[in-house]
C-alpha cells in the first residue's frame, strides 16, 4: 500500500499444547488459549522484501490468485492461463517480457523505503542482498 508501507505484524509466544492454527476462510489464524496475555513491542524487528521473488513467479501468483477468485482454478491449466491473460494484458507470449511489464507495474505502485524517516536496514539484510542480489541498500 503505497499510503502505508509499512505493516506491523508480529507474533512471538512461547509454546502450549493449546496453542493451535485454524483455517478461517482462506487464511490460517493462531488460536489462543485465554490466559495469553498480549504485549506489543513498539521496534521494528523484522522486514519483509515482498518484491523479492523472481518476475516469473510473481506473474503466476498473480494470474493464480485471479483464478482462484473467479472459481476457474481447478478448471484450467494455469500455465494455458497464464498464457492467454499475458497475451491480453501485455500483448505478447512472452512470458519473460511479460513478467519484467508486471514487475514495472508492482515497482511503479511501490514507494522507496526512507532509511530517515524510519530506520536504516538491518546490517545481515544489507549484506545478504549485496551477495545474492548485487544491490546496495
Amino acid at each position: 500500500n503505497p499510503k502505508n508501507y509499512l505493516h506491523i505484524e508480529h507474533w512471538l509466544f512461547n509454546y502450549h499444547p493449546k496453542l493451535k492454527y485454524e483455517m478461517v476462510g482462506w487464511m490460517e489464524i493462531l488460536i489462543l488459549p485465554l490466559f495469553y496475555k498480549r504485549i506489543d513491542i513498539d521496534a521494528p524487528m523484522s522486514f519483509h522484501l515482498r518484491t523479492v521473488k523472481k518476475p516469473v513467479r510473481l506473474l503466476y501468483r498473480k494470474y493464480w490468485y485471479e483464478a482462484r477468485r473467479k472459481g476457474i482454478l481447478d478448471k484450467v491449466d494455469l500455465d494455458e492461463y497464464v498464457y492467454k491473460r499475458i497475451i491480453q494484458d501485455y500483448n505478447t507470449s512472452d512470458i519473460s517480457k511479460a513478467a519484467e511489464l508486471f514487475l514495472k507495474e508492482i515497482l511503479r505502485g511501490l514507494n522507496r523505503y526512507d532509511p530517515k524517516k524510519h530506520l536504516s536496514y538491518p546490517k545481515i539484510l544489507k549484506e545478504f542482498v549485496k551477495r545474492k542480489y548485487g544491490i546496495n541498500l
